[in-house]
């Protein structure tokens, strides 16, 4: 089974904690967001997840890269500014 995480956004509403990071890279406890959801796809016997970045995509990449206990990849969506999750799910697709 695979998994899609949809991370490509600023997460505007969250300014200005989300000026220079996305929100899926914001710490909670220690720990970013995405971390945390990964960590939860890796207790449930997901095969791989992909997860889609845009805003600031570096340090989503940086987040996934220190991942261990799942086979996680990234995508890029170039046009995440212009888009909806839709646009971002077609990327994925």
């Amino acid at each position: 089974m695979k998994a899609i995480i949809l991370a490509a956004g600023q997460g505007r509403r969250l300014l200005p904690l989300t000026s220079n990071m996305p929100k899926c890279c914001l710490p909670l406890h220690g720990t970013s967001i995405l971390e945390w959801q990964l960590s939860q796809i890796a207790q449930c016997g997901i095969d791989e997840v992909v997860v889609v970045s845009g805003f600031e995509s570096e340090m989503v990449d940086s987040v996934v890269n220190r991942v261990n206990g799942v086979n996680v990849r990234t995508l890029h969506n170039p046009m995440f500014a212009h888009t909806d999750n839709l646009g971002t799910c077609w990327e994925a697709r």
